[in-house]
């Protein structure tokens, strides 16, 4: 899960943009509304441990949001939002991941989600901010198989997906195993970034595992693996470009 706070000071907007990150993300979720920069200030002066992700406007109803870093620093990534252009340089001076200029659309609120997520795969999120967080990455998982568990190392897994709000894994011998996990736990939290990579919202493929990669229509990837898989994993158009760098890194 991954939990968003929204700073802005009109409702509509706000609640708008929370249809738009509901409509981009199932497993994200808005914990906190603010609509000042006093209660922002207030709001991260409590640290928000359990805080992945700020939408935060500019111009909010008691001042500009750069007050809010005069005062506090917050140790989470922030997609800014505005109507003008002009704070962008502003805005990368703090722990700017992107900027959305208003209106915000649907296709804006994916490109700034998909940077997220591919910045916390590709080098992790620590690192882009300058943060001190230790991470360590399961190297084994108990799959589900009928009645029993099964004991798998990471580099025995070729790939997991979601289907029918189920999530497994597949070894190299292509058989299915069942786990307790969705993909946005494996990926945010147990897979390391550096050997699996969400290639969709159903895949998350292993880097050692990529063999072929075939053009496929509506400017898509299909990834070919050297195991005789069962399914058709397809790159999505969005996430290609960093899928292509993910590979070559």
């Amino acid at each position: 899960m991954m939990n968003v706070a929204i700073v802005e000071d009109e409702p509509f907007a706000a609640e708008r943009l929370e249809r738009l990150l509901d409509q981009v993300s199932i497993n994200s979720k808005v914990i906190s509304k603010l609509d000042s920069v006093s209660k922002a200030i207030e709001y991260f002066s409590q640290g928000c441990t359990d805080l992945d992700l700020v939408f935060m406007d500019v111009e909010l109803a008691d001042g500009v949001c750069f007050d809010i870093f005069k005062q506090v620093n917050p140790e989470v990534p922030i997609i800014f939002t505005t109507a003008y252009d002009h704070y962008a340089i502003k805005a990368f001076d703090v722990n700017s991941l992107h900027y959305l200029l208003k209106p915000v659309e649907v296709a804006d609120i994916a490109k700034a989600i998909n940077k997220y997520q591919t910045n916390r795969q590709i080098q992790g999120l620590d690192v882009l901010l300058g943060l001190k967080k230790s991470q360590q990455y399961k190297g084994h998982f108990l799959g589900k198989i009928g009645d029993k568990l099964i004991h798998k190392s990471i580099d025995q897994i070729a790939y997991f997906y979601s289907e029918d709000k189920n999530v497994s894994f597949v070894d190299l011998k292509k058989r299915r195993y069942f786990i307790d996990y969705n993909l946005d736990e494996l990926i945010t939290s147990f897979l390391d970034p550096s050997l699996f990579y969400r290639v969709s919202r159903k895949y998350v493929v292993q880097l050692n595992r990529v063999s072929t990669l075939v053009k496929h229509p509506g400017q898509r990837l299909k990834v070919i693996l050297d195991i005789d898989q069962e399914h058709e994993i397809i790159v999505s158009k969005e996430r290609v470009s960093e899928f292509k760098s993910w590979i070559n890194h």
